[in-house]
């Protein structure tokens, strides 16, 4: 049984009242989905033209470098600033 059909059996079992309850609530995650996407695509949109300003020039293989580095940043293969920093302080 999917996890919708187990919510629907359970939800006719309640009032209608508090079956509009959890409608709303249904609802409201719907929302915080949608704005969670339109939130990462448009940090993704600012990343992207934050860096490729008209006055930055950059050649063919720089740029394909830099799009490799967002696709890194994205993938989380990354390490932090304060990470490195910590590391390298510790080693001096």
């Amino acid at each position: 049984m999917t996890t919708a059909e187990r919510i629907y059996q359970e939800s006719a079992k309640l009032p209608e009242s508090m079956r509009n309850e959890v409608l709303a609530y249904i609802e409201g995650l719907k929302k915080q989905l949608t704005k969670s996407s339109v939130t990462a695509e448009k940090q993704e949109n600012d990343l992207n033209s934050n860096y490729f300003q008209p006055s930055v020039s950059v050649s063919e293989e720089e740029h394909q470098a830099i799009l490799v580095g967002f696709d890194d940043v994205k993938a989380g293969r990354v390490i932090p600033h304060s990470a490195v920093r910590a590391t390298y302080e510790q080693r001096l």
